[in-house]
C-alpha cells in the first residue's frame, strides 16, 4: 500500500518526476541521520486520489467497522529525520514498516516539496468509507517533524476535508517507558507551509489563497494565533501567517539522557498563547526492556 519510501543512511534524499496513484501512502521521503541540515525533497510529482478501481463492491462498508477494502488512502507522509536507518529492502518483520521511527528525532532537517500536483481527491472518504487525505503525519514519529514547505502546488478537484489530517498524540504514550506523565508533543508542533499554490477543477476547498499554513489542533496554543481557524476534518488549523517557525533546543549537560526537564511552557508575549511541551520519547532498549533514558531535546512552534 506504500508507493515509495526511504529511511536510509544518507544526508539527502529526493524523489522526482513520478506519477503515484491511489496508495495507502504514495510517498514518504525520510532521512536516517542525526544532524541539522539534512534534506528531503519531492519535485515534479503527480498524486492521484482514489480511482474507479474500487476495493469493495458496497459503498461505505467501513462505517460498520473494518471490512475488505477499508484502507486509508494518503498522498504524502511528511518527511521524518532520525538517528536511525534501515536497509532499502526490509526483510525482517520487526523492522517494518520502513517509515517506523525507532530512535530520537534529529536536531533539524529541511523539507521542500516543489511542483506537486494533487488530482482527484474528491472526498475525505473513499468509496468504501475509509479516510482519504493529501497529507497525513507519521504515527511513529513522536518527537519532531521539521517544517514542511510546499512550493507551487496545484490542487485539482480537491475537496476541503481531504487536504490533511494531523493526529493528536495518543494517551498510550503517557507511560513511564515512553513519554512519562503526558504524551510526547512533537505532533502538536507540526507546521505545513504552502507558497504560490493554485486551484482548479469543479471541486475546490473552501479557501483558495495561494499562501497558507496548516498547524496542529493544539487548541490552547494554535487557537489563539491571529488568522488561524480550526478545521475539524483536519484536526488542525488553517492559517494566514507567514511568520510561523519551529524552534529546536536541547540540554548540553552530560546527564541529558537521565535528568528529565518537563513540562516546559512557551507563553506568547501577549499572554494569549500557551504551549506545554514534553521532551523526546524513550527509544532505547536494554535487552527486552526500555532504557528509561530520554533525550532532553525540545521543539515548539512559534
Amino acid at each position: 500500500m506504500v508507493g515509495i519510501v526511504s529511511n536510509q543512511l544518507t544526508d539527502n534524499v529526493a524523489f522526482t518526476n513520478m506519477t503515484l496513484i491511489d496508495n495507502g501512502f504514495s510517498a514518504s521521503a525520510n532521512v536516517g541521520v542525526e544532524g541539522e541540515l539534512q534534506t528531503a525533497k519531492l519535485r515534479n510529482i503527480r498524486f492521484y486520489g482514489e480511482t474507479e478501481a474500487r476495493e469493495c463492491t458496497t459503498p461505505d462498508v467501513c462505517a460498520d467497522g473494518w471490512a475488505k477494502g477499508c484502507y486509508e488512502k494518503n498522498a504524502i507522509m511528511p518527511s521524518s529525520y532520525a538517528n536511525h536507518n534501515k536497509d532499502p529492502l526490509v526483510s525482517i518483520p520487526s523492522k517494518c514498516p520502513q517509515y517506523k521511527i525507532k530512535a530520537d528525532a534529529s536536531f533539524g532537517g529541511v523539507t521542500t516539496y516543489e511542483n506537486i500536483q494533487f488530482i482527484n481527491f474528491k472526498s475525505g472518504k473513499t468509496y468504501c468509507g475509509a479516510e482519504q487525505r493529501l497529507i497525513r503525519l507519521n504515527r511513529h514519529n513522536a518527537d519532531y517533524l521539521p517544517a514542511v514547505r510546499f512550493i507551487s502546488t496545484r490542487f485539482e478537484n480537491v475537496a476541503q476535508e481531504s487536504i490533511a489530517y494531523l493526529f493528536t498524540p495518543p494517551n498510550e504514550w503517557a507511560v513511564v517507558d515512553d513519554c512519562g506523565q503526558f504524551p510526547c508533543t512533537g505532533p502538536l508542533n507540526s507546521l505545513i507551509q504552502f507558497e504560490r499554490s493554485t486551484f482548479a477543477g469543479s471541486i475546490l476547498p473552501l479557501r483558495t489563497e495561494s499562501n497558507f499554513q496548516i498547524i496542529a489542533a493544539n487548541d490552547e496554543n494554535s487557537g489563539n494565533f491571529p488568522t488561524c481557524k480550526k478545521v475539524a476534518d483536519w484536526n488542525g488549523y488553517y492559517c494566514n501567517n507567514e511568520n510561523f517557525a519551529i524552534i529546536t533546543w536541547e540540554s548540553l549537560d552530560e546527564d541529558k539522557l537521565t535528568r528529565i526537564i518537563t513540562p516546559i511552557e512557551i507563553i506568547g508575549m501577549n499572554l494569549t498563547t500557551r504551549n506545554v511541551i514534553n521532551t523526546f520519547m524513550d527509544h532505547m532498549w536494554d535487552g527486552f526492556y526500555t532504557s528509561m533514558k530520554r533525550l532532553s531535546r525540545w521543539v515548539s512552534i512559534i
